[in-house]
């Protein structure tokens, strides 16, 4: 599944935000390890019907990006 390719690291990339809520969380998993986790959800989400579909970010992220409205 060539979408789950794009799906697992963009869970990935929530999953190490959503860790950084909680002290010290993400030092816990090795990147092996949230890739795993990653991958297990986008199993679970493929397994529960889900259909998620890869289009443009809604909001710009990562260095480099002006920000939405500013030209």
């Amino acid at each position: 599944m060539d979408s789950e390719r794009e799906l697992v690291p963009a869970i990935v990339m929530g999953l190490r935000k959503g860790m950084q809520l909680c002290h010290g969380m993400r030092r816990q998993l090795t990147e092996d390890e949230q890739f795993k986790v990653g991958r297990q959800i986008a199993a679970q989400l493929k397994l529960s019907n889900y259909e998620i579909e890869h289009g443009p970010p809604a909001l710009p992220h990562g260095t480099g990006w002006p920000a939405r409205g500013s030209n």
